[in-house]
């Protein structure tokens, strides 16, 4: 296990739950970031990120992240969070598992895949069962 890129992605969790300029500084200036969302077409850089970051939270009354599975191979990272929260204009209450596939290159994060399934962001890191 690469602690160290577990760590970096950690860290990349918890400061995008507190502000776009905290996970920044755990992103590659030249990050590409593929979002479930968006039909997986990616955004670049770190204007891309804070606008998906942005426009993710819009949706939000309240939400929370918690990471409940983190496996790594070498410079590739998955997550599963689960996640729980109101839309801010549904007002209906969500639950579920949200899985991200972290590739970290040299400390920083170059790449963030977002499938809609476990076995695809294995997959994506090489990690298939």
């Amino acid at each position: 296990m690469s602690q160290k890129n577990v760590e970096i992605v950690r860290k990349f969790i918890d400061a995008w739950q507190r502000d776009s300029d905290a996970m920044i500084k755990y992103l590659h200036p030249y990050i590409e970031w593929a979002p479930v969302e968006e039909s997986h077409t990616p955004s670049h850089g770190h204007d891309g990120a804070r606008r998906l970051r942005e426009g993710w939270l819009d949706n939000w009354e309240e939400h929370q992240l918690d990471v409940e599975e983190v496996l790594d191979k070498g410079d590739q990272v998955v997550v599963a969070q689960r996640l729980r929260g109101r839309g801010k204009l549904s007002g209906v209450e969500a639950e579920l598992v949200h899985y991200s596939q972290f590739t970290v290159r040299n400390g920083r994060i170059t790449q963030i895949y977002e499938p809609s399934v476990r076995a695809d962001a294995l997959e994506a890191a090489g990690l298939s069962e």
